[in-house]
């Protein structure tokens, strides 16, 4: 098992460099660095102790704290927040997440080191006693347990608010890649948790053993899911700060908006005329920061306007335009020879799922069947 040691170590070090000097910066890069640290610094502190024979020093010791787990679940949590725009402005409270591991790391130096067999069974490098790590597997499985349920949390949110802020639904805005690293998170501890509940009921193996075996397994493999993931992989689109915020209750959403009716009508009117006139739907990646920015309107006064005045969301809203545009094109005679996809990619839709569940969601049929419709009138009328 050194070779997991080994490649674990590397590409862990090298991501979190990667992360910091990353140009343009993006959201998350500090706490994806700094998740990648706390990931590799055991597997350091696990090889200086078993290569370098420095088990008592004070180095190896605190590389192999038990607490390390403890902040994987807190900095994934940051790490979703900032890429779907809902982390917020700091704050001290924030610093609570942090707590179960400062106490852990705290009662590692307390204990002070142990001995470290030169054979396996493999003991933490210099680690603290057997009872501190069961305190901190438990802690951890918790741990993993409710960050996960929050992270799984914050997506599925963040997917439903996604309506009234985009014309489309790409990968890259459902940032359905983060869903893969938080599963990848949840598949890295169920493995070290079989693996444990094996060792206490197969007397053969030896629990330090395949403890510290499924550790290293476990950040290895989580090393390699994330950084499959994040690389390359862009944050919600923030032109013009449109990241996607944490909305109030829907009865209570617009409370407070401070838009008047007179303004409103004003609003709505020149929204109408512009998404008429100058028809922006034809962009794929239509957004409504886009929108807000040439009718220079609040977007949240935007959004609400969809939502109150025409009972619809963004998505919706858009997509409409782009269906009649579609309609337009297939019933006019020279666009007779553009193929179905071609007239879906003209008038706005970026994927051919999209547009033949949006454009049978507003005409009931599908558009191959609708075509076939417009030429059979055409022929009857010929």
């Amino acid at each position: 098992m050194l070779p997991v040691l080994y490649i674990g170590t590397a590409q862990g070090l090298f991501m979190a460099f990667f992360f910091v000097i990353r140009d343009p910066a993006r959201p998350g890069d500090r706490a994806a660095a700094l998740l990648m640290a706390l990931l590799s610094l055991p597997l350091v502190g696990q090889l200086l102790a078993m290569k370098l024979a420095v088990a008592g020093h004070v180095i190896p010791r605190l590389l192999a704290s038990p607490a390390f787990p403890l902040a994987y679940g807190p900095l994934l949590l940051l790490y979703t927040g900032s890429m779907t725009g809902t982390g917020g402005r700091f704050s001290p409270a924030r610093l609570l997440h942090g707590i179960p591991f400062v106490l852990a790391a705290a009662a590692g130096l307390v204990c002070g080191p142990g001995p470290l067999p030169q054979h396996p069974p493999f003991s933490p490098a210099g680690g603290p006693p057997r009872s501190l790590y069961a305190a901190c597997d438990i802690a951890a499985m918790v741990s993993m347990i409710t960050y996960s349920a929050v992270l799984f949390h914050l997506l599925r949110r963040h997917r439903e608010r996604l309506w009234d802020y985009y014309s489309h639904l790409s990968h890259r805005v459902t940032l359905l890649w983060l869903f893969w690293i938080a599963l990848s998170f949840v598949l890295a501890y169920l493995f070290v948790l079989l693996v444990l509940l094996g060792a206490v009921t197969i007397p053969r193996i030896h629990r330090l053993e395949a403890a510290a075996l499924s550790r290293w397994a476990a950040i290895t493999f989580f090393i390699y899911a994330f950084s499959f993931f994040s690389l390359n992989q862009p944050a919600v689109l923030r032109e013009g700060g449109d990241g996607v915020r944490e909305e109030r209750q829907p009865e209570k959403r617009y409370e407070k908006s401070g838009l008047k009716e007179e303004d409103a009508d004003g609003y709505l009117a020149a929204l109408e005329d512009y998404m008429n006139r100058k028809k922006p739907y034809l962009q794929g990646d239509l957004t409504i920061a886009e929108v807000s920015k040439q009718l220079e309107i609040p977007k949240h006064y935007i959004t609400q306007i969809i939502n109150e005045r025409l009972h619809k969301n963004f998505y919706t809203y858009v997509n409409e335009y782009r269906v009649g545009e579609a309609i337009r094109r297939m019933s006019q005679g020279k666009y007779r020879e553009h193929t179905i996809l071609r007239i879906a990619y003209d008038s706005g839709f970026n994927s051919k799922s999209a547009f033949n569940t949006v454009f049978k969601r507003h005409t009931a049929l599908s558009p191959t069947e609708y075509r076939k419709t417009q030429a059979s009138r055409a022929g009857d009328q010929g």
